[in-house]
């Protein structure tokens, strides 16, 4: 219904950033005991689900589709 989109918009935009305010903290604990070293390995194999993802949505190397519209 678009009586409601501005306000499920605003509901789910502040939803999308509940994860970075939970994981801010708790990144710097994760730092200060495993070192820079150690974090950077744990963020970059944590990364690479989404990017395998990303190939399944979104093809490397694939063109956007050719859209055409017919009027009726």
């Amino acid at each position: 219904q678009k009586q409601f989109s501005v306000t499920q918009y605003a509901v789910l935009s502040s939803l999308f950033s509940l994860p970075r305010v939970f994981t801010g903290p708790i990144t710097g604990y994760l730092v200060y005991a495993a070192g820079w070293k150690v974090f950077f390995l744990i963020t970059m194999v944590s990364g690479i689900p989404g990017l395998m993802l990303l190939q399944r949505f979104s093809p490397f190397g694939e063109k956007d589709p050719q859209a055409s519209v017919t009027q009726d």
